[in-house]
């Protein structure tokens, strides 16, 4: 029998916009009114919907919520990777069920440097990477194809991505490795792959994917760096309203590359929900990030993926 009532822990933050920077802990905080449109949605299937707006919280108190289920949502600031799985590895100690993906997937996608191994294991492509963990080590974004952007290796919601990010010069590159390795977090730099960024949207679980929708992620074109052909979506990519829209872009990624992502789906351990983002040069889809814990409001690429394959929200 399904519990009846569900527990979203999220820290909540009631101010994203124009105003937050590009290296603004809030950016790893959901806006409270994102976190609104989620519970008004569940409460259309549970009884109750109760939101834990600090994890540790949650944790200290998981046995009062033993007749529930989580939806472990946010996570708020910080850089250890292992923020990412405090919820569900708590649920998983006591057997609580939970929505979303386990413990292992969520670290595993959360670590860009070693994401890619795995994505590599199918036959996907990536771009030309290298991983810096001090500044000593700057020197190895020199082997990568320009331009490189540069990024922190265990972040979401594209903390510490703006236009400074993609460089054409080592010079450039070590003021933006120094700044990262400053925050705790090791640094992924790679090459800017200037095309156009699709995301191949999921829902399902191993035994079975209910949806497969690809969505073409189109900047405004006020957001477009006039030194390249395509956006740099950047940390206002989900705060500023307009940065981009969403629209079906299914015709353009070629059938065995969705295939080699429908096996990649499929061998993860727990996984209800994964967006793939990705940009595609017209022959090749080089995969940039895994993200299997993404927004699930009605602007996120989740819900549009699900909105353009005829279901509601």
């Amino acid at each position: 029998m399904r519990p009846d009532h569900l527990i979203i822990v999220s820290e909540g933050f009631d101010g994203h916009g124009q105003s937050v920077s590009y290296d603004s802990q809030d950016l790893m905080l959901a806006p409270a009114q994102q976190l609104s449109q989620i519970e008004s949605a569940f409460s259309q299937i549970f009884k109750k919907v109760t939101t834990v707006s600090d994890a540790n919280s949650f944790v200290r108190e998981i046995s009062s919520f033993a007749s529930c289920i989580v939806l472990p949502y946010s996570y708020g600031p910080g850089s250890e990777i292992n923020r990412v799985a405090h919820v569900t590895a708590a649920c998983e100690a006591v057997r609580l069920p939970y929505i979303g993906a386990d413990s292992y997937t969520r670290i595993l996608c959360r670590d860009k440097w070693l994401s890619q191994r795995f994505i590599k294991d199918f036959g996907l492509d990536t771009p030309p990477s290298v991983i810096i963990r001090r500044i000593d080590e700057t020197k190895k974004a020199s082997q990568l194809p320009k331009p490189i952007i540069v990024k922190p290796n265990s972040q979401s919601n594209s903390f510490f991505i703006d236009r400074n990010s993609v460089v054409d010069s080592i010079g450039l590159a070590a003021k933006r490795i120094e700044e990262i390795l400053l925050i705790g977090d090791c640094v992924i730099a790679e090459q800017f792959i200037d095309a156009e960024e699709y995301s191949i949207c999921y829902i399902g679980s191993k035994r079975s994917i209910s949806l497969r929708q690809v969505i073409q992620r189109v900047p405004n074109k006020n957001t477009i760096d006039e030194k390249y052909k395509n956006a740099i979506l950047d940390y206002r990519t989900n705060q500023v309203p307009g940065f981009i829209r969403t629209q079906v872009g299914s015709n353009e990624i070629p059938p065995e590359i969705l295939r080699r992502t429908d096996e990649l789906f499929r061998s993860l351990t727990k996984c209800n929900y994964l967006r793939i983002d990705g940009r595609f040069d017209g022959e090749r889809f080089f995969i940039i990030e895994l993200t299997p814990d993404a927004g699930l409001a009605p602007s996120h690429s989740i819900s549009k993926a699900a909105e353009f394959a005829g279901l509601s929200y």
